[in-house]
């Protein structure tokens, strides 16, 4: 799921690396063209899941991160 965020990103022409599983916050650090950064919290389900769970310091950073942070 990572990797399809980084495809993604790359695509558009962003500068994506995943970041340590202990970073709090987000998986994906990404460099716009403008050198700016956004910020993503990669999430999925187990198949015919119906919740996806998210983490007290991830909701944290991204309220903190305002648009720079994607979900």
């Amino acid at each position: 799921r990572v990797d399809a965020a980084q495809i993604d990103e790359d695509a558009l022409g962003r500068d994506a690396v995943e970041m340590p599983h202990h970073q709090v916050g987000y998986d994906v650090r990404s460099r716009t063209h403008d050198g700016h950064y956004v910020f993503i919290e990669v999430k999925g389900r187990h198949p015919g899941g119906e919740d996806v769970t998210i983490g007290r310091q991830q909701v944290l950073f991204g309220l903190n991160s305002g648009d720079a942070h994607r979900l």
